[in-house]
């Protein structure tokens, strides 16, 4: 035989049916670690793509506070203003009065 005990022989009957059996199994063997290694590939792939995830998840809850921030600070801004314009208006009004009484 070739080498392979009687096992492999069984699995074909005889010399050209071990050949046959061994590149098979060699065959599947390879397939195995091509698929093993494609596996640890796409494994980390994904750890790498969660961490990014998580990173950009991380950036998002910042950006958004400093928007909520900044939403915050136009606001008081725009209401500043509006307080500064009716401040303006009673000026000019109390302006107007001491004018007519003079």
């Amino acid at each position: 035989g070739e080498g392979g005990g009687g096992r492999m022989a069984e699995v074909g009957g005889g010399t050209e049916g071990n050949v046959w059996a061994k590149k098979g199994i060699e065959q599947f063997d390879q397939t195995l670690a091509d698929r093993r290694r494609i596996l640890g590939k796409v494994e980390k792939l994904s750890k790498d793509t969660t961490g990014t995830l998580r990173g950009l998840q991380k950036r998002l809850g910042v950006l958004e506070k400093d928007v909520a921030t900044v939403h915050d600070q136009t606001r008081q801004l725009h209401s500043a203003h509006a307080n500064m314009g009716l401040a303006m208006q009673s000026l000019r009004e109390i302006n107007a009065r001491i004018r007519v009484v003079q």
